[in-house]
């Protein structure tokens, strides 16, 4: 009788413990799903970051071309301004003279005949 008091008092000991270890498993593993939970997640931050990156990278790349070539064009129309603003100069010098402001070059440009500048 005792020997079976003894069992029955150690089954309820073991039956207490598996129902702990039991508890402990289940948020371990809960623990382990939230933590595969996170790494998916920033695994997926981590391609989205990368694949901004690279947009990012190819819309600057771009932009340092427009620039370019803005800077270019911008150059363009101040030498056709500066030629403009020179030419009229000339013009208003020779209308006040009563001179004939336009001469012909030997290699077919215009210049002018008060300060001898050159056009297309």
């Amino acid at each position: 009788q005792a020997r079976l008091g003894e069992l029955a008092s150690r089954a309820s000991e073991l039956e207490a413990a598996h129902a702990e270890r039991t508890a402990e498993l289940s948020t371990v593993r809960a623990e382990l799903d939230r933590l595969a939970e996170v790494e998916r997640l920033g695994a997926q931050a981590h391609q989205e970051h990368n694949a901004v990156a690279i947009e990012l990278a190819q819309r600057a790349e771009a932009a340092e071309l427009r620039i370019a070539q803005l800077e270019k064009e911008l150059a363009q129309v101040c030498e056709e301004r500066d030629g403009l603003s020179a030419q009229a100069g000339c013009l208003r010098a020779a209308a006040a003279r009563g001179a004939t402001w336009l001469g012909l070059s030997d290699n077919g440009r215009a210049h002018c005949r008060l300060c001898s500048r050159h056009w297309r």
